[in-house]
Protein backbone atom coordinates (compact mmCIF):
# COMPACT_ATOMS: atom_id res chain seq x y z
CA UNK A 1 0.00 0.00 0.00
CA UNK A 2 3.13 2.24 1.23
CA UNK A 3 4.59 1.40 -2.61
CA UNK A 4 1.52 2.02 -4.34
CA UNK A 5 0.50 5.98 -2.46
CA UNK A 6 4.31 6.73 -3.16
CA UNK A 7 4.01 5.92 -6.96
CA UNK A 8 1.12 7.84 -6.87
CA UNK A 9 2.60 10.85 -4.93
CA UNK A 10 5.15 10.66 -7.73
CA UNK A 11 3.06 11.03 -10.21
CA UNK A 12 1.46 14.23 -9.10
CA UNK A 13 4.82 15.52 -8.54
CA UNK A 14 5.94 14.58 -12.53
CA UNK A 15 2.78 16.38 -13.68
CA UNK A 16 2.88 19.08 -11.19
CA UNK A 17 6.54 19.57 -12.32
CA UNK A 18 5.47 19.62 -15.98
CA UNK A 19 3.26 22.54 -16.17
CA UNK A 20 4.06 25.04 -18.33
CA UNK A 21 2.45 28.81 -18.62
CA UNK A 22 2.69 31.71 -21.08
CA UNK A 23 1.85 34.41 -19.27
CA UNK A 24 0.15 37.52 -21.08
CA UNK A 25 0.04 41.11 -19.75
CA UNK A 26 -1.22 43.46 -22.40
CA UNK A 27 -2.49 46.97 -20.88
CA UNK A 28 -4.27 48.75 -23.61
CA UNK A 29 -6.04 52.17 -23.36
CA UNK A 30 -9.01 52.11 -24.93
CA UNK A 31 -10.87 54.53 -23.49
CA UNK A 32 -8.53 57.55 -24.23
CA UNK A 33 -10.81 60.83 -26.31
CA UNK A 34 -8.19 61.13 -29.26
CA UNK A 35 -6.73 57.06 -29.52
CA UNK A 36 -9.46 55.20 -27.90
CA UNK A 37 -11.47 53.84 -30.33
CA UNK A 38 -8.34 53.10 -32.95
CA UNK A 39 -6.64 51.00 -29.48
CA UNK A 40 -10.09 49.03 -29.02
CA UNK A 41 -9.42 47.65 -32.85
CA UNK A 42 -5.73 47.26 -31.94
CA UNK A 43 -6.52 44.90 -28.54
CA UNK A 44 -9.01 42.64 -30.71
CA UNK A 45 -6.04 42.33 -33.86
CA UNK A 46 -3.54 41.57 -31.43
CA UNK A 47 -5.64 39.09 -29.67
CA UNK A 48 -7.50 36.94 -32.75
CA UNK A 49 -3.79 37.81 -34.87
CA UNK A 50 -0.76 37.32 -32.06
CA UNK A 51 -1.99 36.15 -28.77
CA UNK A 52 -4.28 33.34 -29.07
CA UNK A 53 -2.36 32.44 -32.27
CA UNK A 54 0.69 31.71 -30.30
CA UNK A 55 -1.14 30.03 -27.44
CA UNK A 56 -2.83 27.74 -30.00
CA UNK A 57 0.56 27.21 -31.26
CA UNK A 58 2.15 26.26 -27.77
CA UNK A 59 -0.68 24.46 -26.24
CA UNK A 60 0.47 20.58 -27.99
CA UNK A 61 3.81 21.76 -25.94
CA UNK A 62 2.22 21.87 -22.56
CA UNK A 63 1.41 25.29 -22.47
CA UNK A 64 -1.30 26.78 -20.77
CA UNK A 65 -2.57 30.16 -20.89
CA UNK A 66 -2.60 33.18 -18.22
CA UNK A 67 -4.17 36.67 -19.25
CA UNK A 68 -3.77 39.77 -17.82
CA UNK A 69 -6.01 41.60 -20.13
CA UNK A 70 -6.34 44.86 -18.38
CA UNK A 71 -8.32 47.92 -20.82
CA UNK A 72 -11.04 50.08 -20.36
CA UNK A 73 -11.61 51.76 -17.15
CA UNK A 74 -9.57 48.68 -15.51
CA UNK A 75 -6.18 50.36 -16.68
CA UNK A 76 -4.63 52.46 -14.72
CA UNK A 77 -0.60 52.60 -13.64
CA UNK A 78 -1.38 51.70 -10.44
CA UNK A 79 -2.94 48.13 -11.33
CA UNK A 80 0.46 47.35 -14.14
CA UNK A 81 2.69 48.31 -11.09
CA UNK A 82 0.39 45.40 -9.10
CA UNK A 83 0.13 43.00 -11.25
CA UNK A 84 3.68 43.10 -12.74
CA UNK A 85 4.92 42.72 -8.85
CA UNK A 86 2.50 40.29 -8.29
CA UNK A 87 3.04 37.69 -11.53
CA UNK A 88 4.51 34.57 -10.47
CA UNK A 89 6.57 32.48 -12.72
CA UNK A 90 8.52 29.25 -12.78
CA UNK A 91 11.48 28.10 -15.13
CA UNK A 92 9.99 26.83 -18.34
CA UNK A 93 7.04 29.55 -18.09
CA UNK A 94 6.95 32.63 -20.76
CA UNK A 95 5.66 35.89 -19.93
CA UNK A 96 5.08 38.58 -22.35
CA UNK A 97 4.37 42.24 -21.69
CA UNK A 98 2.35 44.18 -24.72
CA UNK A 99 1.33 47.89 -24.03
CA UNK A 100 -0.81 50.49 -26.32
CA UNK A 101 -1.18 53.66 -25.30
CA UNK A 102 0.00 57.03 -24.51
CA UNK A 103 3.62 57.17 -23.53
CA UNK A 104 6.38 59.91 -23.12
CA UNK A 105 10.39 60.33 -23.00
CA UNK A 106 11.71 62.66 -20.03
CA UNK A 107 14.28 65.09 -21.22
CA UNK A 108 16.65 63.70 -18.29
CA UNK A 109 16.23 59.92 -18.84
CA UNK A 110 19.20 57.86 -18.65
CA UNK A 111 17.91 55.05 -21.02
CA UNK A 112 16.14 55.08 -24.34
CA UNK A 113 13.32 54.05 -23.61
CA UNK A 114 9.44 55.57 -23.03
CA UNK A 115 7.62 56.04 -19.80
CA UNK A 116 4.00 54.91 -19.73
CA UNK A 117 0.97 56.91 -19.19
CA UNK A 118 -1.44 54.35 -18.50
CA UNK A 119 -4.76 56.00 -18.74
CA UNK A 120 -3.19 59.00 -16.78
CA UNK A 121 -2.87 62.47 -18.28
CA UNK A 122 0.20 64.15 -19.07
CA UNK A 123 0.15 66.40 -15.85
CA UNK A 124 0.18 63.41 -13.79
CA UNK A 125 3.37 61.95 -14.50
CA UNK A 126 4.15 61.36 -10.67
CA UNK A 127 2.45 58.16 -12.30
CA UNK A 128 3.66 57.33 -15.11
CA UNK A 129 5.38 53.78 -15.15
CA UNK A 130 8.72 53.45 -16.91
CA UNK A 131 8.96 50.25 -19.93
CA UNK A 132 12.34 49.46 -18.54
CA UNK A 133 11.18 49.64 -15.13
CA UNK A 134 8.73 46.80 -16.03
CA UNK A 135 11.22 44.96 -17.70
CA UNK A 136 13.69 44.68 -15.22
CA UNK A 137 10.83 43.38 -12.77
CA UNK A 138 9.85 40.66 -14.86
CA UNK A 139 13.56 39.40 -15.70
CA UNK A 140 13.78 38.66 -11.99
CA UNK A 141 10.91 36.48 -12.38
CA UNK A 142 12.54 33.21 -13.25
CA UNK A 143 10.81 32.67 -16.21
CA UNK A 144 12.59 30.96 -19.32
CA UNK A 145 11.64 33.72 -21.75
CA UNK A 146 10.75 37.41 -20.69
CA UNK A 147 9.54 39.83 -23.71
CA UNK A 148 8.20 43.70 -23.07
CA UNK A 149 6.67 45.53 -25.85
CA UNK A 150 5.97 49.32 -25.54
CA UNK A 151 3.67 50.80 -28.24
CA UNK A 152 3.70 54.11 -27.61
CA UNK A 153 4.97 57.41 -28.17
CA UNK A 154 8.87 58.19 -27.04
CA UNK A 155 8.43 61.97 -27.46
CA UNK A 156 10.96 64.43 -25.36
CA UNK A 157 8.40 66.31 -22.84
CA UNK A 158 8.89 67.50 -19.26
CA UNK A 159 7.74 64.55 -17.63
CA UNK A 160 10.55 63.51 -14.74
CA UNK A 161 13.06 60.57 -14.96
CA UNK A 162 12.69 57.57 -13.04
CA UNK A 163 13.85 54.09 -12.71
CA UNK A 164 10.51 52.85 -11.06
CA UNK A 165 6.94 53.96 -10.69
CA UNK A 166 6.68 56.34 -7.45
CA UNK A 167 3.45 56.17 -5.94
CA UNK A 168 -8.36 35.72 -19.60
CA UNK A 169 -9.16 35.68 -23.70
CA UNK A 170 -10.20 32.23 -25.69
CA UNK A 171 -8.05 30.80 -28.59
CA UNK A 172 -11.26 30.63 -30.66
CA UNK A 173 -11.03 27.85 -33.37
CA UNK A 174 -7.16 28.70 -34.43
CA UNK A 175 -6.53 27.10 -37.72
CA UNK A 176 -2.16 26.43 -38.09
CA UNK A 177 -0.36 24.74 -40.36
CA UNK A 178 2.38 22.21 -38.92
CA UNK A 179 5.02 24.84 -40.56
CA UNK A 180 3.02 27.62 -38.88
CA UNK A 181 3.27 25.65 -35.64
CA UNK A 182 6.41 24.59 -35.52
CA UNK A 183 7.61 28.07 -36.11
CA UNK A 184 6.01 29.54 -33.69
CA UNK A 185 6.71 27.19 -31.02
CA UNK A 186 10.63 27.82 -32.17
CA UNK A 187 10.83 31.20 -32.14
CA UNK A 188 8.71 31.44 -28.29
CA UNK A 189 10.43 27.84 -26.84
CA UNK A 190 13.72 27.56 -28.38
CA UNK A 191 15.14 30.56 -26.75
CA UNK A 192 15.33 31.96 -22.98
CA UNK A 193 16.65 35.35 -21.91
CA UNK A 194 15.08 38.57 -22.50
CA UNK A 195 13.43 41.12 -25.43
CA UNK A 196 12.64 44.94 -24.92
CA UNK A 197 11.37 46.53 -27.50
CA UNK A 198 9.72 50.39 -28.01
CA UNK A 199 7.85 51.31 -31.00
CA UNK A 200 9.56 54.56 -31.32
CA UNK A 201 13.11 56.26 -30.66
CA UNK A 202 13.61 59.36 -28.19
CA UNK A 203 11.64 62.07 -29.35
CA UNK A 204 9.32 60.15 -31.90
CA UNK A 205 5.32 59.68 -31.81
CA UNK A 206 3.84 56.22 -32.66
CA UNK A 207 1.66 56.68 -35.26
CA UNK A 208 -1.69 55.58 -35.94
CA UNK A 209 -4.66 55.65 -38.30
CA UNK A 210 -6.48 53.58 -41.23
CA UNK A 211 -4.62 50.01 -41.57
CA UNK A 212 -5.43 47.20 -43.61
CA UNK A 213 -6.58 45.68 -40.27
CA UNK A 214 -9.06 48.98 -39.40
CA UNK A 215 -7.80 51.96 -37.75
CA UNK A 216 -5.47 51.31 -35.58
CA UNK A 217 -1.77 51.91 -34.41
CA UNK A 218 0.88 51.25 -37.46
CA UNK A 219 3.22 48.84 -35.13
CA UNK A 220 0.48 46.56 -34.24
CA UNK A 221 -0.82 46.45 -37.30
CA UNK A 222 2.38 45.90 -39.19
CA UNK A 223 3.90 43.67 -36.29
CA UNK A 224 0.95 40.74 -36.60
CA UNK A 225 1.14 40.83 -39.97
CA UNK A 226 4.70 40.25 -40.66
CA UNK A 227 3.99 37.70 -37.58
CA UNK A 228 1.91 35.50 -39.63
CA UNK A 229 3.24 35.60 -43.03
CA UNK A 230 6.73 34.85 -41.47
CA UNK A 231 4.80 32.33 -39.62
CA UNK A 232 2.95 30.63 -42.82
CA UNK A 233 6.82 30.75 -44.64
CA UNK A 234 8.09 28.87 -41.45
CA UNK A 235 11.18 31.66 -41.07
CA UNK A 236 10.29 33.09 -37.53
CA UNK A 237 12.95 34.97 -35.55
CA UNK A 238 12.97 37.55 -32.95
CA UNK A 239 15.48 39.22 -35.38
CA UNK A 240 13.89 39.08 -38.29
CA UNK A 241 10.70 39.53 -37.20
CA UNK A 242 11.18 42.98 -35.55
CA UNK A 243 14.29 44.02 -38.30
CA UNK A 244 11.22 43.60 -40.81
CA UNK A 245 8.64 45.55 -38.66
CA UNK A 246 11.15 48.49 -38.30
CA UNK A 247 12.18 49.12 -41.71
CA UNK A 248 8.35 48.86 -43.20
CA UNK A 249 7.18 51.05 -39.93
CA UNK A 250 10.22 53.20 -40.93
CA UNK A 251 9.60 53.76 -44.67
CA UNK A 252 5.90 54.02 -43.88
CA UNK A 253 6.51 56.86 -42.11
CA UNK A 254 9.27 58.78 -43.99
CA UNK A 255 11.86 58.01 -40.61
CA UNK A 256 9.46 59.46 -38.83
CA UNK A 257 9.04 56.47 -36.42
CA UNK A 258 11.81 53.45 -36.12
CA UNK A 259 11.25 50.67 -33.52
CA UNK A 260 14.50 49.54 -31.30
CA UNK A 261 14.74 46.74 -29.08
CA UNK A 262 17.24 45.22 -26.75
CA UNK A 263 17.90 41.50 -27.20
CA UNK A 264 19.59 39.16 -24.36
CA UNK A 265 18.92 35.89 -26.01
CA UNK A 266 20.13 32.65 -26.54
CA UNK A 267 19.15 29.11 -28.07
CA UNK A 268 17.19 26.61 -25.56
CA UNK A 269 15.90 22.97 -27.11
CA UNK A 270 12.36 22.80 -27.06
CA UNK A 271 10.56 20.56 -24.57
CA UNK A 272 8.59 17.54 -25.20
CA UNK A 273 5.14 17.40 -26.76
CA UNK A 274 2.51 17.43 -23.19
CA UNK A 275 -1.18 18.29 -24.55
CA UNK A 276 -2.99 19.61 -21.74
CA UNK A 277 -6.54 20.74 -21.78
CA UNK A 278 -7.46 23.82 -23.44
CA UNK A 279 -8.22 26.55 -20.93
CA UNK A 280 -11.38 28.64 -20.89
CA UNK A 281 -10.93 32.32 -21.35
CA UNK A 282 -13.31 35.15 -21.91
CA UNK A 283 -13.96 35.51 -24.92
CA UNK A 284 -12.49 39.05 -26.88
CA UNK A 285 -15.48 41.23 -28.24
CA UNK A 286 -15.10 42.94 -31.51
CA UNK A 287 -15.87 45.97 -31.36
CA UNK A 288 -16.13 47.30 -34.90
CA UNK A 289 -14.50 51.30 -34.90
CA UNK A 290 -15.18 53.89 -38.07
CA UNK A 291 -11.97 56.57 -37.68
CA UNK A 292 -10.05 58.05 -40.76
CA UNK A 293 -8.50 60.61 -38.26
CA UNK A 294 -4.90 59.49 -38.36
CA UNK A 295 -3.51 60.09 -34.47
CA UNK A 296 -0.76 59.41 -32.60
CA UNK A 297 0.27 57.33 -29.24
Amino acid sequence: MKKILLIYIMSIFVITSNAQTIHWLTFIDTEDSNVGKIDITGRNVLYSRFVNVINAALLDKGYKSDIHDIYDSALSPERCKSEVLSLKCEENDIVIFYYIGHGTHAQAENNPYPQMLLGCDFNEENKFIPLKWVHDQLKTKGAKLAVTIGMCCNVIQTASAKKAPTFSVNYGNIELSDTERNAIQKMFLGYKGDFILSSASVGQSSCGGPTPLGDMDLFTAVLVTIFGDMAYDGNLSWDSLFSEVKSIVNNATNGKQTPFWSSNLSTSSLPSKQPVQTPVQKPVVNTPVQNNNPSVE
